[in-house]
């Protein structure tokens, strides 16, 4: 199992001319809610994950907060479901005014990645608290559109 997500060349391009001219400030929960059917009773193997993962931006000046979402269902025998918001803040440099395609680019991609390791940190403890065997999440790929792999860098 891996996760990717896929932009054209063009949003990769946008995605970097950002990066390239912001700080990574702050990443914190932003809110979280968890159901579950209670713990496992008897010994089960860990089971795979489903999630789903957007982005949402607000930008000020050179203050940039994306709020990345994610959602998570246990499958297909495990009866869960987590949704977990991460707020990133940036800071962009000064003098770099980023357009609607950098913001857009950016934050389906950049701080989504950014945000990663923390939703998936936080996934892996609150399903082990709930005594729910799960696999965890990998990483997460950066792919162009043409097939070819990119790893941005995340700027951390």
């Amino acid at each position: 199992m891996s996760f990717s997500i896929t932009k054209t060349q063009a949003q990769l391009t946008a995605a970097k001319k950002l990066q390239d001219r912001c700080e990574l400030q702050q990443v914190a929960l932003f809110r979280c809610s968890v159901d579950g059917a209670g713990p496992v009773i008897v010994p089960a193997r860990p089971t795979p994950l489903a999630v789903s993962f957007r982005a949402e931006y607000a930008a000020t000046g050179n203050a940039l907060d994306v709020e990345v979402i994610f959602h998570v269902d246990g499958e297909p025998h495990l009866v869960f479901h987590i949704d977990v918001t991460m707020l990133l803040k940036y800071e962009i440099a000064s003098g770099f005014e980023p357009t609607e395609s950098h913001l857009l680019a950016f934050s389906d991609s950049t701080a989504i990645g950014d945000a990663w390791p923390y939703a998936r940190e936080f996934i892996q403890d609150i399903t082990s608290r709930m005594g729910l065997p799960t696999s965890p999440l990998p990483t997460l790929r950066i792919v162009a559109q043409d097939g070819g792999k990119r790893r941005l860098p995340s700027g951390r």
